[in-house]
């Protein structure tokens, strides 16, 4: 393989990285949040980010203050 190859390679592990570490905090966040207004939550849903839990916040979000 040519030079820049290898260089675009790590371009591209390293932007994937930054990606993966943005999507896990993000997550964490979100769990964060959860936890703090609907502590209760994660004995429904084991997992918060699953499709059924999406919808569920979607048509009953937060109250507006």
């Amino acid at each position: 393989m040519p030079e820049d190859i290898y260089g675009e390679l790590r371009v591209i592990t390293t932007t994937r990285e930054q990606l993966v570490n943005k999507r896990k905090n993000a997550k964490y966040m979100g769990m964060s949040v959860m936890d703090e207004y609907f502590p209760e939550y994660k004995k429904i849903y084991k997992n918060i980010f699953s499709e059924g839990s999406i919808k569920l916040l979607k048509t009953h979000p937060f109250q507006k203050k």
